[in-house]
């Protein structure tokens, strides 16, 4: 897939999200956190496989902590009002996911693109593309279990250094510190 059809289907797939109420968004953020928390073993056993880092449970155990801290991080979240984005359709928020914690910081990039109504297209370190792609996976099922539109959360394949480039001018936010919050251009 070309640059240009991953920032035409996340746009597309960014202005459907602003039709949902902050509560489906909850919900469905919740959802994709337990989803990610029951899976944790299969995605931690698949990152030190992939990545030679860390021992499977240390990273289980790592990733059911950020599923906890997602679900705990919509109380902030409505006191800070970070969906306050209801006009901005079509936005795109990019992630460059390092290796080491790809599963978690997936998860909680998508929780910042999804409270600020964009869509996420993630730039994978090549050590953990795997991992990251099945903890996408999980979210994209979730997403059209909901009935959502499956391109709010894309990984770009064969992820190159000038793809990342590409992929950050185009955005409307970063995020940044590990998925911690979005940083808007």
């Amino acid at each position: 897939m070309t640059i240009q059809e991953y920032e035409n289907n996340a746009k597309c797939a960014a202005e459907r999200l602003q039709g949902y109420t902050r509560e489906q968004l909850e919900n469905l953020i919740r959802e994709i956190s337990e989803v990610i928390s029951e899976h944790a073993d299969m995605l931690a056993s698949i990152t030190a496989e992939e990545t030679g880092n860390d021992c499977a449970e240390v990273l289980a155990a790592e990733i059911r902590g950020a599923s906890i801290c997602v679900i705990d991080g919509l109380k902030m979240v409505q006191s800070n009002d970070t969906f306050r984005s209801k006009d901005s359709g079509g936005r795109i928020t990019v992630a460059v996911i390092a290796a080491r914690g790809a599963v978690s910081e997936t998860l909680r990039s998508f929780l910042c693109a999804l409270t600020g109504r964009t869509a996420l297209i993630i730039c994978p370190d090549a050590r953990a593309h795997c991992v990251i792609g099945d903890t996408v996976d999980l979210i994209k099922e979730t997403l059209i279990k909901n009935n959502m539109p499956d391109e709010l959360i894309q990984v770009i394949e064969k992820c190159t250094l000038e793809n990342t480039i590409d992929m950050l001018h185009i955005s409307d936010a970063v995020s940044d510190l590990c998925g911690y919050r979005l940083t808007e251009k």
